[in-house]
C-alpha cells in the first residue's frame, strides 16, 4: 500500500498569521451591501404628475437625499479603493489585524443609517456632525489597519518603501481633515457643507502616486509569471 507524503516544498505559515483571502471578501461584501443600502435612503415624492411637473421637477423635489446619496456612495468607494491598496502590501493578518478591520467595517455599516439621518434632518447641524463623525471613524480605522500593518513586517508581501509608507498615511489623515472642515461649514450653509463632503473622493482623484507605484507593481508580477 502506498502512503502519500506530505509536500514540503511550500513552508506553512506562522500559527499566528492567517490567510486574509476570507478577510477581503467579507470585507468587500459588506463595502457594496452599504452602497447598495444607500439609495434607499431616497424619499421619492408621492402625488408627482410627470407628463404635467416633468423630469427636471421630480429631480429638483429629492436634491437633497441626491447630493447625500452621492456623497456617501462616492466616500464609501474611495474606502473600498484605500482598503484595497493598504492591502496590497499585506500577505498574511493576525487577529489583531481582523479586530481592526471589524472596526472599520463596523463603521461603514454604520454609514446608511447616519445618512438616512443626514437625509431626513437635513437643516440640523448635528446631524451633519453625527454623519462626519461616523466617516472619520472609518478614515482612523483605516489609518490604524494600515500603522499595525507597517509595525509588523512579517505580515507584509516585502518591505514598504518608507515614502510610501508615508505617503498613504498622509492620504488617511486627510479625509479626516478635509470632513472635519465639511463639518464646520454645515454650521455656515448646510448645503455648503454637504458638498464639501462630496469634495472628499474627488480631492483623491489628484493623489494618485500610491495608486501608479501599485499598480506598477502587479504589473512588474505579471511579467514575472
Amino acid at each position: 500500500m502506498r502512503f502519500l507524503t506530505p509536500n514540503h516544498s511550500k513552508q506553512p505559515a506562522p500559527i499566528n498569521r492567517l490567510a486574509m483571502d476570507r478577510l477581503n471578501a467579507l470585507t468587500d461584501g459588506i463595502l457594496g451591501f452599504a452602497m447598495t443600502l444607500l439609495v434607499l435612503n431616497i424619499d421619492i415624492p408621492p402625488g408627482h404628475n410627470f407628463s404635467e411637473d416633468g423630469l427636471l421637477a421630480f429631480f429638483a423635489g429629492i436634491e437633497h437625499d441626491l447630493l447625500i446619496y452621492t456623497a456617501s456612495f462616492f466616500l464609501i468607494a474611495r474606502y473600498w479603493v484605500e482598503h484595497h491598496l493598504i492591502f496590497h502590501f499585506i500577505r498574511y493578518v493576525s487577529r489583531g489585524l481582523v479586530w481592526l478591520n471589524f472596526l472599520f467595517i463596523f463603521f461603514v455599516t454604520m454609514l446608511p443609517f447616519a445618512t438616512r439621518l443626514k437625509g431626513i434632518y437635513e437643516h440640523d447641524a448635528i446631524v451633519a456632525v453625527l454623519f462626519g463623525l461616523v466617516h472619520i471613524a472609518c478614515w482612523v480605522a483605516l489609518f490604524l489597519i494600515w500603522q499595525y500593518a507597517v509595525s509588523h513586517p512579517a505580515l507584509l508581501d516585502k518591505k514598504v518603501d518608507p515614502a510610501i509608507e508615508r505617503t498613504i498615511k498622509l492620504r488617511l489623515m486627510m479625509g479626516p481633515a478635509v470632513i472635519s472642515i465639511a463639518i464646520v461649514l454645515s454650521y455656515v450653509n448646510m448645503r455648503l457643507g454637504t458638498i464639501a463632503f462630496l469634495s472628499v473622493p474627488v480631492f483623491y482623484l489628484f493623489q494618485p502616486r500610491v495608486d501608479l507605484h501599485a499598480g506598477a507593481e502587479v504589473a512588474a508580477e505579471e511579467m514575472e509569471r
